[in-house]
């Protein structure tokens, strides 16, 4: 009956990774891994994303190009949609628009963002990101809004959003 009853009570193993980590890194930043333990959990990617940092189990994951994806549409799709409701906008046509926006630029990002650095320099990430915020822009221009300055605020904060996320995945990993 003990055994039984202990079964029963153990937490999930991504909520007990997380606080093994919180627990084992000693104050470093890996103490910050909600986030991360959310994603596993949602991506249900089990012990596979679990990275090996320094002989402790880490739970900042890699992303693939394909995860970068879609984790790029979720949010720029559903900031859409939450900025959209606030603008009076219809928010379906919001998340389409950024969908489609975003399936449009991140995709030729990837394919011209090395040649780009070769010849931009440190200049590349602002250079190629304002050349997506206008690209993205005309998307919500022409299928969400009427209005250009509503199409740039979407632009801008859906994009700020994904790279926000992004930027904080790439600097824990």
């Amino acid at each position: 009956m003990a055994n039984r009853t202990k079964k029963y009570r153990q937490q999930p193993a991504w909520r007990s990774d997380r606080t093994q980590a919180a627990t084992t890194n000693k104050g470093q930043w890996h103490k910050a891994t909600g986030l991360f333990c959310w994603l596993k959990a949602m991506t249900a990617l089990g012990d596979d994303a679990i990275a090996t940092v320094d002989n402790t189990k880490s739970l900042f994951m890699t992303l693939t190009q394909l995860d970068a994806f879609a984790l790029t549409l979720l949010i720029e799709a559903t900031v859409a949609a939450a900025l959209g409701r606030a603008l009076k906008l219809d928010p379906l046509r919001c998340a389409l628009a950024a969908v489609a926006a975003s399936s449009l630029t991140h995709p030729t990002l990837w394919a011209i963002y090395r040649p780009a650095q070769d010849y931009l320099g440190t200049h590349t990430i602002s250079i190629l990101e304002g050349l997506i915020l206008a690209t993205e822009t005309l998307a919500y221009r022409a299928l969400a809004t009427s209005r250009w300055l509503f199409a740039l605020l979407l632009s801008v904060v859906a994009n700020g959003a994904s790279w926000g996320a992004g930027a904080i995945i790439y600097a824990l990993t």
